[in-house]
């Protein structure tokens, strides 16, 4: 009991610490094109009070689902227009994966592993990324991961209950980010039916709940889709936007190298990276070689095909991005849990000696980044070499005990170091952020107006519709209206406003801050890459 005890305590604490490093990243402003775009639209939607449809900037929109919008833009209303109230509820949604992945993994291991696989998860970049730059993500990670854990219990126990939460789950899911809401559980959980041969569920009368609570919830999506587009728009939900990438009705193409979102994902389940390529070849080659029969010491297999049909899966679209593979990180973790739980004693010590190794190059390759882009003062030095301190005393102190805990102080510690001193240095390049500030702080929304430059951020920060003028004759007619006005433009469109009065208020760096390439993040040839925008106070000569 006393173990036990120490454990479940140490596991709080360390979820605990991760918790407050997510509201860290809440202070990070949130970065153009897609998470600014999604701000932008949810607070539109909150002024507008325009729920079942959905524009950006006044123009008819047909992307993404509308749960992220309908989440965040009530939670604004709350708590107002501000990076917490858009993030919390995806933030939230994080949480309900984390505790759906413990829960999958108690049912089929030990508590120890249970403890395991949602701290693994809950440290994973993957989540420290998501948290950060929101996107759909994390409202379809925390739905299909919590629909996967609640057809889990249907399975084993078929009950009117369970089933609406199954239809909950995945109908959330599906408002998160379409169809892909549905059939990531199946990848996870068909393969595990089959693995455990359980056919009788099929038979369970009760199921049938689970399609009439989905299409339920569905409907007024669905209902909002048809008043705005027409048939188009349920076309374009249930097909085009997501399987249209496979057949090439949908234009979206960037044509990656085949293997982009398996190298990708070694990257987003840092820490664990090493311990995810052992793990997942070691029990996929089991699996096969004992030609898919169950065995006690392998309970499921939900975690391996998780990851694997997925990865799959969406390596036939045509346009791929990074963050598309993370929906396969729950399961991953699930995996990573079920072999670290299987481990002889001795297995445990060498690769803890080999977590620890990693650790260490982890921590000094994110130390020489941030020192090596940005210039730091000397009080951030401080700063810093205090953490590192505060670090390395609680990782030899909690490493003795577990290899994993020592992984999640070490992600603990690296991304304390990006959210504080790396994403902060990187968004003053994001202009229409600072601008869309100082339109707020001025007080001038109704004055301002942004030529030949645009940025979701800017009418995010500034909380209003900053309006894009395009040519001397839209300004003229401004100006009609105001004394003077207030533009955010460039330096090249200086030779277009020469017939106008202009004072310079503030001058900005920009560049594309979510594409970072080498010349820009090396301080010699950063200059090279930055270019300027300007803010200015224009009226009539």
């Amino acid at each position: 009991m006393v173990n036990r005890f120490i454990h479940h305590k140490i596991y709080w604490i360390l979820l605990t610490v991760v918790a407050l490093v997510y509201l860290i990243g809440v202070t990070v402003d949130v970065m153009e094109v897609d998470a600014a775009q999604y701000a932008q639209m949810s607070m539109e939607m909150l002024q507008n009070k325009s729920f079942l449809q959905v524009y950006n900037r006044q123009v008819n929109y047909l992307d993404k689902p509308p749960l992220l919008f309908w989440l965040s833009s009530i939670s604004m209303g709350i708590f107002g227009i501000n990076n917490f109230g858009f993030k919390l509820p995806s933030i939230l949604a994080s949480f309900v994966a984390i505790l759906s992945v413990y829960k999958i993994a108690k049912i089929y291991y030990s508590e120890k592993a249970a403890l395991f696989a949602g701290l693994m998860l809950a440290s994973s970049q993957t989540f420290f990324i998501i948290n950060n730059d929101i996107r759909t993500d994390n409202l379809l990670i925390g739905f299909a991961t919590f629909s996967i854990w609640q057809i889990t219990k249907f399975i084993q126990r078929p009950s009117y209950p369970v089933g609406f939460w199954v239809g909950f789950g995945i109908a959330m899911a599906m408002l998160a980010k379409g169809p892909l809401g549905i059939i990531f559980p199946l990848l996870s959980i068909v393969p595990q039916i089959i693995y455990l041969k359980q056919w009788h569920i099929f038979k369970a009368y009760k199921i049938w709940i689970i399609p009439v609570v989905i299409v339920i919830m569905l409907i007024p999506m669905c209902w909002g889709l048809y008043q705005q587009f027409g048939n188009k728009g349920l076309y374009f939900y249930f097909w085009e936007q997501s399987f249209g990438r496979i057949t090439g009705q949908n234009v979206w193409k960037n044509d990656v190298d085949p293997f982009f979102l398996v190298h990708t994902f070694l990257y987003a389940i840092l820490p664990w990276t090493i311990l995810f390529v052992v793990a997942f070849w070691k029990k996929i080659v089991y699996v096969f070689m004992n030609k898919f029969k169950y065995t006690p010491t392998h309970p499921e297999v939900m975690g391996i095909f998780g990851y694997l049909l997925a990865t799959i899966a969406l390596s036939q679209s045509k346009y791929q991005l990074p963050h598309y593979i993370y929906i396969a990180s729950p399961m991953a973790c699930l995996m990573m849990a079920g072999y670290v739980d299987n481990l002889s004693k001795k297995s445990l010590i060498t690769w803890g000696k080999i977590q620890l190794i990693f650790n260490i190059l982890l921590v000094i390759f994110v130390l020489f980044t941030v020192h090596y882009v940005w210039e730091i003062s000397i009080s951030s030095y401080i700063m810093i070499s205090a953490l590192l301190a505060i670090f390395i005393y609680i990782f030899t102190k909690v490493y003795r005990y577990s290899f994993i805990w020592g992984g999640v102080i070490t992600s603990i510690f690296v991304n304390i170091l990006l959210l504080v001193w790396f994403y902060p240095n990187l968004l003053e390049y994001q202009s229409a952020s600072k601008v869309g500030k100082k339109i707020n702080e001025l007080g001038i929304q109704d004055k301002s107006f942004g030529y030949q430059e645009f940025g979701f951020t800017t009418d995010f920060y500034s909380k209003s519709y900053i309006s894009v003028l395009s040519d001397n004759a839209q300004v003229d007619s401004v100006l009609k209206h105001h004394p003077y006005i207030y533009l955010y433009t460039n330096p090249r469109s200086i030779n277009d406003l020469k017939k106008y009065k202009t004072e310079t208020v503030e001058e900005y760096n920009i560049y594309h801050v979510t594409l970072l390439t080498f010349d820009f993040l090396n301080p010699k040839t950063r200059k090279n890459v930055v270019q300027k925008t300007i803010l200015l106070k224009i009226q009539a000569k």
